[in-house]
């Protein structure tokens, strides 16, 4: 079972990728994250070696300019998947989605 997390992925140009995530109420400061990424359809590997405990972003450098597929795990518990191609122009346009109280 996955946790929604409203996992963002942009293409940053020279095959990089920014990933963010949304932090819930829930989460204890110094929660744990770490970022899989693959190709379609290929065997997830962990990109990240240290957990990530200071931020919701991360900025990844892909091996090459190619579709690649994200999320974001928390204790073992993957978010959504999403998809990028890490090899078009840069980009800050996100989907808009609503905040929850």
């Amino acid at each position: 079972m996955s946790t929604h997390r409203y996992l963002t992925a942009l293409p940053q140009g020279n095959s990089q990728v920014s990933l963010s995530w949304r932090f819930f109420s829930t989460d204890a400061p110094d929660t744990p994250f770490h970022i899989q990424r693959r190709r379609p359809n290929d065997t997830w590997q962990q990109v990240t070696e240290a957990p990530i405990t200071q931020s919701t972003d991360f900025q990844d450098q892909t091996l090459e300019a190619a579709e690649y597929e994200y999320r974001v795990l928390k204790n073992d518990t993957p978010s959504e998947t999403v998809s990028v191609d890490s090899g078009k122009n840069p980009s800050n346009l996100a989907i808009e989605f609503p905040l929850q109280y």
